[in-house]
């Protein structure tokens, strides 16, 4: 019996531009009150991958292996491919702290640091690591990509602010340094969506210490959503 069959091209046409902003990723964070925390990534890689399903699940089969080709890594076992999948979980001694992970793609391991270092190095709740301006580079020519700049004279934009409302003032610094290092500074345009979920121990009006649990969006996207119960 045959288990792998092809979507009809006629169908992938037509669906493509319904689907314009969908590559195909997808990513799951979440947390229960036992303590376990999952952040799961998957992709198919581009829209509708190759157009294989199974026939017994119905599921897309993904065409991960261009990475592979793309990255000229050698295809035969357990060589893995390049991949940008970074799905975190967060520890303090063995209790959850965050679990969060993006289905941007190549840019999703940078964005990963980034939203570590907001939260735990430099202290952020976690909807203000997420909605942090990022960067990114490109090795081949010293470029860094920055959010929210004026590339020109390094003076932020009225684009991203802290919960509070403040602005990140560090990033005007940022751009500086990297001028003053050499490197090229450009305006990033677009950038992928982080999701996630926050636990920290808070004490309840009886004095007893409970776990909250806070589920974050990413601000850059506006239809999306997140829940906590």
């Amino acid at each position: 019996r045959k288990k792998v069959e092809t979507l009809p091209s006629n169908f992938r046409e037509a669906a493509l531009p319904e689907i314009a902003r969908d590559y195909g990723g997808t990513h799951i964070a979440a947390t229960d009150s036992g303590g376990s925390a999952i952040s799961f990534t998957a992709t198919l890689g581009s829209r509708f991958a190759d157009g294989l399903y199974s026939n017994l699940t119905g599921i897309l089969l993904n065409n991960e292996l261009l990475l592979a080709i793309d990255s000229n890594a050698e295809l035969k076992p357990r060589n893995r491919p390049i991949s940008g999948m970074a799905p975190v979980v967060v520890e303090d001694f063995n209790r959850v702290q965050f679990a969060f992970g993006s289905a941007g793609g190549a840019a999703s391991t940078q964005t990963m640091i980034e939203t570590i270092l907001n939260a735990v190095e430099y202290g952020d709740d976690l909807a203000t690591a997420i909605a942090a301006p990022r960067m990114t580079f490109e090795l081949s020519n010293s470029t860094v990509y920055m959010e929210g700049i004026h590339p020109e004279d390094c003076a932020t934009t009225a684009l991203f602010r802290r919960s509070s409302g403040a602005p990140f003032t560090y990033w005007e610094e940022v751009c500086t340094s990297l001028k003053s290092f050499g490197y090229n500074v450009s305006a990033m345009e677009g950038t992928i969506g982080v999701d996630g979920i926050s636990v920290a121990d808070v004490q309840t009006e009886a004095g007893d210490m409970s776990r909250k649990y806070s589920a974050f969006t990413d601000p850059r996207y506006k239809d999306s959503r997140a829940s906590a119960q």
